[in-house]
């Protein structure tokens, strides 16, 4: 994207910038999302004020709806991953990982459990393994979205660890999250076979859904 804002005078134009500034460097968002911004809600802020002039400019139906979870790959290597009673004695230079898994030990309480790997890895543990079919098995994350199908417009995202599971806790959350800020429920869905667990099943028939699985 940076070259592309670059050499083409209509991304400028788009993004704001005139033709002298200097493009910004591609890690200065990563920085601020993981500096200014992570304690914030910014961004999803930002998403949901979209949607809102969506809704406005009736480009959203809400009606019908799709949810589904796309694959995203960590940048981790498989050779990273250390036992988890090995954390604690990782050393400095580990504090991260360590870190983290004694706060989603705090957050989880007596709920599902999303990590339950005998190994972790040191340098980003927030991925878990996935595997599918016969791709061999990776370290990465579950990108769920809730989309309108009129329009197509993306009306929720949640970032989960990849597990089939949480692809399922997602698609709830982002349904209820969007009837609590835009006051619209969709009448049906549609979802992979992946997201047909009983608690999804269940909770749509109590919402007075109709889900369909391709």
């Amino acid at each position: 994207m940076r070259e592309e804002l670059r050499l083409h005078w209509a991304w400028r134009w788009f993004t704001g910038l005139g033709f002298e500034p200097e493009i910004p460097h591609h890690s200065t968002f990563w920085k601020k999302r993981h500096g200014r911004f992570q304690e914030s809600n910014l961004l999803q802020e930002l998403l949901e004020r979209i949607v809102e002039q969506c809704i406005a400019a009736d480009r959203v139906e809400g009606e019908q709806m799709s949810v589904d979870g796309s694959f995203l790959m960590a940048n981790a290597s498989h050779h990273s991953r250390i036992a988890r009673e090995q954390v604690a004695e990782a050393g400095q230079v580990n504090y991260g990982a360590r870190k983290y898994l004694e706060e989603l030990e705090q957050e989880n309480g007596d709920g599902e459990a999303i990590h339950q790997q005998d190994k972790v890895s040191t340098t980003d543990p927030d991925s878990t393994y996935l595997t599918k079919g016969n791709r061999a098995a990776e370290l990465g994350y579950f990108d769920n979205c809730l989309i309108d199908n009129e329009s197509c417009v993306i009306v929720g995202v949640q970032a989960t660890a990849a597990r089939w599971s949480q692809e399922s806790a997602a698609a709830r959350d982002m349904i209820d999250r969007s009837y609590e800020r835009y006051g619209r429920r969709p009448k049906g869905v549609a979802a992979d076979n992946t997201t047909a667990t009983g608690k999804c099943c269940n909770g749509s028939m109590n919402l007075g859904l109709h889900l369909t699985f391709a």
